[in-house]
């Protein structure tokens, strides 16, 4: 009989995702749709939710955190877009400053990735 495979943070991060998903789908929107900014202080409010989810306070924090990284998270930081609360109604709107991080963080991303494209090539 093989061992149970062992489970990583970043297994249990998306487990949470998925569970975000299916209770909250118009915040947290499968893919191919876009995803939509979050308003300023989701965090807070899905760890008050996160035992009635079944997730932890730890994975329920990793799971909105890997939901904000990535090309599909920054490029809706759209100066002028409206954030959205776990209801999926407007809760903000993204700022000018905000929108240029969500800019700057796919731009470092795009380089990283082009550097390890090279160095693979070199090896």
């Amino acid at each position: 009989m093989q061992p149970e495979p062992r489970r990583t943070s970043a297994d249990a991060a998306a487990r949470a995702v998925t569970t975000l998903q299916r209770h909250f789908p118009r915040t947290f929107p499968r893919s191919p749709a876009p995803k939509v900014p979050l308003k300023v202080g989701i965090l807070k409010d899905v760890l008050a939710r996160a035992a009635s989810l079944g997730l932890s306070e730890r994975d329920a924090r990793n799971g909105v955190k890997l939901w904000c990284r990535g090309q599909r998270y920054w490029t809706c930081l759209v100066e002028g877009a409206g954030r959205v609360d776990l209801a999926g109604a407007v809760a903000g709107i993204i700022t000018a400053a905000e929108a240029e991080f969500g800019t700057s963080q796919e731009k470092t991303r795009l380089a990283r990735r082009r550097e390890q494209i090279a160095n693979k090539r070199r090896a």
